[in-house]
This record gives structure tokens, C-alpha cells and sequence, in this order.
């Protein structure tokens, strides 16, 4: 920032500060200059913003966090998926994890396509058709296993069975991608 020929300098506590402020433009103009600096301790405040209290600056972390597409955030974002008091919110962490290196986690996959919120489970369905895992045969099996068990559940969602196709379809290229780099 420039005053009459004065240069002045914010801290990176400063904008941290500002990222946590109840205004949101300073918590969205904060999060930019932070981002910009793309640094460990910033991947780190962010991760740690995952688990405030505030929705608004949970959902401002994982935005972040998907520019950022950190391998270090990859737990982490799991963990706030499975948090029970996300339950409602997962959405917006699926999200964020879509620009991460996924290719390991088909099985958390397949079970936020099938146990999410409606935006979580879009989210994962097109996580699972982009079809970037690295897997096995036994995973596959595994998947599609819970696919199964999902069907002889009490409570679905509103059309699982289109929900389902969906899901076996991508497994199904999936595990043809898989035994074609095998070959």
C-alpha cells in the first residue's frame, strides 16, 4: 500500500488477522495477499482454519486450500469431511480436495459419493469420473462392495439407483484404466 511516498508494509500476522475479521472482504482481500505468498506456515493456517467455528472462514480455508492444492492438505480436508459437525457443509471441503493428488483415495471417494450431502456427492461423482486413481483390484472389489452394501441400506438418497449406476459405471472404467497401464 502506497501513502505519499511511504511504502507500508502488512505483516503476514496481519493478514492472517484479517483473514479471521467478521468482514468479509477483508477475510476474502486477505486470503489473496496470503495466497500469493504459497509457503508452508500459509498452508498450515489455512489447514488449521478448517476446524474454527465460523463457517464463513472454514469455507474461506478450503477455497484456499483448493488454489493452494497442497498435498498437506489432503488429511486434513478428510478429516473435515468426516467431522460430524460438517455434516451439512462437506460440500465445500469435496470441493477443495477435486484439485489435490486424489489419485490414492478411491475408497474415501466412493463413500462420500455414496454417504454425502447432495453437493458432496456431485462433487466426489466427478472426482470419480475424471477416473485419476491409481488402484488394485482388491480396492476395486472393495468399492464395489460398498456399492453393494449401499443398496441393502434402510435409508438412501432420493435416487440411488441412479446414484449407483453412476458409481459402478466409473468403477468399471476405473479398473479397465487400471489393467490397461498394467499391460
Amino acid at each position: 500500500m502506497e501513502t505519499r511516498g511511504f511504502t507500508l508494509k502488512i505483516t503476514v500476522d496481519e493478514l492472517k488477522a484479517k483473514f479471521l475479521s467478521k468482514d468479509f472482504e477483508q477475510c476474502s482481500s486477505a486470503s489473496k495477499q496470503l495466497l500469493k505468498l504459497k509457503n508452508i506456515s500459509i498452508v498450515d493456517f489455512f489447514i488449521e482454519n478448517l476446524k474454527n467455528r465460523n463457517r464463513k472462514i472454514q469455507m474461506s480455508a478450503a477455497s484456499a486450500l483448493r488454489k493452494l492444492a497442497s498435498d498437506r492438505a489432503i488429511q486434513p480436508l478428510l478429516n473435515a469431511i468426516k467431522n460430524t459437525n460438517n455434516k451439512n457443509y462437506t460440500g465445500s471441503f469435496v470441493y477443495a480436495l477435486q484439485t489435490h493428488n486424489y489419485q490414492d483415495l478411491l475408497i474415501a471417494i466412493v463413500k462420500i459419493a455414496l454417504n454425502g450431502t447432495y453437493e458432496a456427492q456431485n462433487h466426489a461423482l466427478q472426482m470419480l469420473a475424471d477416473g485419476k486413481f491409481q488402484t488394485d483390484s482388491d480396492e476395486i472389489e472393495q468399492a464395489k462392495s460398498l456399492v453393494r452394501d449401499y443398496v441393502k441400506r434402510k435409508h438412501k438418497c432420493d435416487n440411488y439407483d441412479i446414484l449407483l449406476k453412476e458409481i459402478t459405471r466409473y468403477l468399471s472404467r476405473i479398473e479397465k484404466k487400471n489393467k490397461e497401464k498394467k499391460k
